[in-house]
């Protein structure tokens, strides 16, 4: 379940290796950033207890995780940080009960375990190898990709196309999410280019809004040319 705040957050993140939220709606915008100060590096204090002045630091870097029916993460920065699997539905003829599922999940997990020790050992020989003419955000990511797929005997192109991918995918997922882009969208259809200031802007997003059903009181929408 999702932590309460970020106290609570920091507090689960700090004591698992993976930090992983089922069957979520959505992610508030501090549990957003959290997700992503996770993934690159976070540093977190607090007053020690007992103490007057003394503080316990928790260090924080490390994955998570989350999933939903629909896409639970909207935020840019969550976004450029994840990669976003879809996954189908299991047709009613292929379900299992779980006592089966788990069942052959033991027979197979000391073999599926040893492959990915093999591929990281064989990555980690490999990874002085890597050398990208170019690298992505997420460029520790990509170099480490890179040296996985060559041990599991992908190219290189396979992977970063496969990531090219994702980010596109990411684009396009930020850009869904968010009523602005989507009322501004609506307004350059037809229009090569358009000038004028926030304020003139944002009086014209707002002539779409009613045909959009966006509610501009809402949250999402900026109330102010300043915010937009």
């Amino acid at each position: 379940s999702p932590p309460e705040n970020l106290r609570e957050f920091v507090q689960q993140a700090f004591h698992h290796h993976v930090l992983y939220l089922d069957n979520m709606s959505g992610l508030p915008t501090w549990l957003s950033d959290a997700f992503s100060r996770l993934a690159t590096g976070d540093g977190f204090s607090k007053r020690e207890l007992f103490s007057d002045d003394e503080d316990v630091i928790y260090p924080l870097q490390g994955l998570g995780g989350v999933n939903g029916v629909n896409l639970v993460a909207s935020q840019p920065d969550f976004l450029d940080r994840s990669i976003i699997l879809h996954l189908d539905p299991i047709p009613d003829e292929a379900r299992v009960e779980e006592k089966a599922l788990r069942a052959s999940f033991q027979e197979a997990k000391v073999e599926i375990l040893g492959g990915m020790f093999d591929a990281l050992a064989a990555a980690m020989q490999e990874l002085g190898n890597v050398h990208l003419p170019r690298k992505p955000r997420m460029a520790d990511f990509a170099v480490w990709g890179v040296a996985v797929s060559r041990v599991l005997g992908y190219r290189d192109n396979d992977f970063l196309g496969a990531f090219a991918r994702n980010v596109r995918e990411q684009s396009m997922a930020a850009l869904e999410a968010s009523l602005v882009a989507q009322a501004l969208l609506r307004f350059m259809k037809g229009k090569r280019e358009w000038r004028g200031n926030a304020t003139a802007l944002l009086g014209e997003l707002e002539r779409h809004t009613d045909e959009m059903k966006i509610n501009t009181k809402g949250e999402g929408w900026p109330k102010a040319p300043h915010i937009l």
